[in-house]
């Protein structure tokens, strides 16, 4: 992959367009290959695809359907009003929204504006944290975190900071 991503804007080869009060607006689709750090916030008025990965500096709105076919983080908020996928992993700082289905294959995303300030993995990632816990993890997460003690498993020294993160949000 080159590293100079190409960008299209509805299809056409385009570069991004200047920001205006700090923030990005692509009117239309847009399709980005290879990797891009975008050091401003961004909204896109259509489709957004990105076969690299992906920051954000800012905040991100998509208002139709995201693929981001690598990592992805974005330091601020996230909204996507369509469907959105991530192939690899994803972080996101601030309260993150989607409207449509959701599916990130290793996922490192603050979801607290869905559960209360919690970060509950996605069920693919069970058979890793019963691993990583040392228990099975089965049934909801409002029951599997009654029986946990999270205060004794942060002792531990071989967290990552993410897990360290996901764990810390069911204090």
């Amino acid at each position: 992959m080159s590293d100079t991503p190409k960008i299209y804007i509805n299809d056409e080869p385009r570069e991004l367009p200047e920001p205006v009060d700090g923030v990005i607006v692509v009117e239309g689709d847009l399709r980005i290959i290879g990797n891009i750090v975008i050091p401003h916030s961004i909204h896109v008025i259509g489709d957004e695809t990105v076969d690299g990965d992906q920051t954000v500096t800012g905040n991100q709105t998509v208002r139709g359907h995201q693929t981001v076919r690598g990592h992805q983080t974005v330091h601020g908020h996230q909204t996507v009003h369509g469907h959105q996928i991530v192939t690899s992993y994803q972080t996101v700082r601030g309260d993150q929204t989607v409207h449509g289905d959701h599916y990130i294959r290793t996922s490192c995303v603050n979801l607290a504006a869905h559960h209360g300030g919690r970060i509950y993995p996605p069920d693919c990632e069970r058979l890793f944290w019963s691993e990583r816990i040392g228990i099975k993890l089965t049934g909801c997460y409002e029951e599997i975190e009654k029986t946990l003690n999270i205060p004794s498993l942060l002792k531990r020294d071989d967290w990552t900071s993410q897990e360290r993160a996901v764990l810390e949000s069911w204090l």
